[in-house]
């Protein structure tokens, strides 16, 4: 995002409480170990690595939905 990164946008979007009910996946290009862990104090349905594949989309729906 030219004027944030993700992260600032989740930090953004948790200040709006009327959001909670939303699922958010970051999806990211960065397998950095860092930014995984990093990911874990967010309230993130799912961190998906780039490239996408038809499987991670299905496996993460699956997930998501139940």
């Amino acid at each position: 995002m030219p004027v944030m990164d993700g992260f600032d946008f989740l930090d953004e979007f948790q200040k709006y409480k009327v959001n909670s009910h939303i699922q958010v996946v970051l999806v990211t290009t960065s397998d950095n170990r860092k930014d995984i862990e990093r990911a874990k104090n967010y309230p993130i349905a799912a961190y998906l690595v780039k490239p996408l594949s038809a499987e991670k989309i299905t496996d993460l729906l699956e997930n998501i939905n139940g």
